[in-house]
């Protein structure tokens, strides 16, 4: 692993915490046990996942090739390199998609529920998530892009994008794309596929264009303009080894009679301008004060969000 992998996110705290403390939609909290989780995931996926999910997602690529017949990308080498970033790009976001909504299936939830379950979103959440969610998602972002004969220096930009887009979009921001956003997603679009509320379960899967869930029909963009409530649980309040381990540990259901865990209230919301965007047939009816607060009901609890 390079230094400048070190160094990004340390860049990235230069520029994203001073926005989070002067643009804020949600109450700000600098110095949490979130954030120290989200900072040790990121020292071992830099660390430990990257050694072990570079090997894995290698193997993959030497028995993809192996198979494929060969000059498969001779006609994509020709193309100038402005066009071989632009598919790079796109083809890496529709990667993210299709892994995304995987990490949305009963198999693989418990890995991507590391990442769901945060409770405050900031900008740091990108980083928040279980090495097996990291180098599944790597695999279909980056595979598809090798196997098609795509440079590396395109596949770089194309990383550096998402990469970028993934901070901004968890951030705690109230920028938008203004006329973009329905286009290009934005901290509102994504922060609604992490909200605790059961219209918005698995939907709002797209990384960096809204494409990818008008197509296939996951879009949900709900009249209210902001998410209220987010987690999925206690994660958010342990360990960085629970962290790690839960996902392989057999799931254990509240004993017969015990209550759920205590619903938490809606943090207040800084005002913001009402949404200009459409509802759309998926959105709900909100509660009396605009929001749903609620945790997941136990019979949905392995359908991922």
């Amino acid at each position: 692993m390079s230094l400048s992998a070190y160094l990004q996110p340390l860049l990235w705290v230069l520029v994203f915490t001073p926005a989070e403390y002067l643009f804020c939609v949600y109450p700000l909290v600098l110095f949490s046990h979130e954030r120290r989780q989200n900072i040790l995931l990121l020292v071992f996926n830099l660390t430990v996942t990257a050694l072990l999910g570079g090997a894995a997602a290698g193997l993959v690529y030497v028995a993809v090739d192996a198979v494929l017949p060969a000059g498969l990308g001779a006609p994509i080498a020709a193309w100038p390199f402005w066009l071989q970033v632009v598919a790079s790009v796109v083809l890496a976001d529709l990667g993210v998609y299709v892994s995304h909504r995987l990490m949305h299936t009963p198999l693989l939830w418990r890995f991507h529920e590391v990442h769901h379950s945060a409770e405050e979103m900031n900008w740091m959440v990108a980083y928040r998530f279980h090495p097996v969610d990291l180098t599944i998602t790597g695999i279909f972002t980056s595979l598809p892009l090798l196997v098609l004969g795509l440079p590396t220096e395109a596949i770089a930009v194309a990383r550096t994008v998402h990469g970028v887009q993934a901070m901004l979009s968890h951030a705690n921001i109230t920028w938008g794309f203004g006329p973009l956003r329905r286009v290009v997603v934005d901290p509102r679009f994504h922060h609604w596929h992490h909200a605790n509320e059961r219209d918005a379960y698995d939907r709002n899967f797209s990384a960096l264009l809204v494409l990818w869930d008008w197509l296939f029909g996951t879009l949900y963009v709900p009249e209210r303009p902001r998410a209220a409530v987010f987690g999925t649980g206690d994660l958010a309040r342990r360990g960085i080894v629970d962290l790690l381990l839960d996902p392989f540990r057999p799931s254990v259901a509240p004993p017969a009679g015990e209550a759920a865990p205590v619903e938490r209230d809606a943090p207040e919301l800084v005002p913001s301008a009402p949404t200009l965007m459409p509802a759309t047939a998926q959105g709900g009816a909100a509660s009396a004060d605009g929001t749903h607060q609620m945790q997941r009901p136990a019979a949905m609890a392995t359908t991922g969000r």
